[in-house]
Order: C-alpha cells, then structure tokens, then sequence
C-alpha cells in the first residue's frame, strides 16, 4: 500500500513538472496559428533574404488603418516559433531585385484586428 501510495505521488509530482516546462515554454506564444504576443515577438526578423525591424513605438495597426488609401492588401507574415520559420510573403521586399516595387514594411498579427509593424533594413 506504501508504494502504490509513492508512486502514486511521483507521478502526480512528475505530471506537475511537465505541465510547468510546458507553459513555461509555450507560455510567450498563442495557441493559435497567427496570433503572436508581441512583447515576445523579437526585434528584428529575416523574411525574403531581407532584414526587418520591428516598431519600437509598440504601436498597433487595425486592418482598416493599414488598408487605407491603399489598393493592395497589406503585407501579413507568421513568423512561427521565435521568428524562424517565416514564409516568404507575396508583395515584400526580397533579395532579388525585381522591376515592381515590393513592401518595405510588413505586419505581424498580434490579436483580432491588431497588427505590429516591421520596416525593411537596408533599403528596397
């Protein structure tokens, strides 16, 4: 009886360590594909073989605010775990010159209808 007793609480013991290093892991990013908490966010992103910056005014975008005066739908990307694993948008600035103009500012989605701005480094 002893030890079902102190197996019974290494496991609890054990389901408790799983469930700290998991939120502690996953805790900065959403569970939802494309929605990023932007304080974790990180400061500069490689998108296109380019280099992008993130706002440091910490300023968000609406959809509506970003698609003003503007024809073209506002570049959006996912940056995935820790920025490393961004898809190449149709519409930024890649390394490859091309006769048409390209993007030099890119938006992660940070809630609903709220966007944080990235600029292109180094000129289009």
């Amino acid at each position: 009886m002893a030890n079902r007793s102190r197996l019974l609480g290494r496991t609890f013991v054990g389901l408790v360590l799983v469930v700290v290093v998991a939120s502690a892991v996953v805790g900065p990013f959403r569970l939802l594909p494309g929605l990023h908490d932007a304080s974790s966010l990180p400061n500069r992103m490689n998108v296109c073989g380019r280099d992008w910056a993130k706002d440091q005014g910490d300023r968000r975008w609406t959809m509506a605010v970003m698609k003003a005066g503007s024809e073209a739908a506002p570049v959006t990307v996912d940056p995935g775990l820790l920025g490393l694993f961004t898809a190449c948008p149709a519409g930024a600035c890649t390394n490859v010159a091309l006769p048409t103009s390209c993007d030099t500012v890119i938006f992660v989605r940070v809630d609903e209808d709220a966007y944080v701005s990235y600029s292109l480094q180094g000129g289009p």
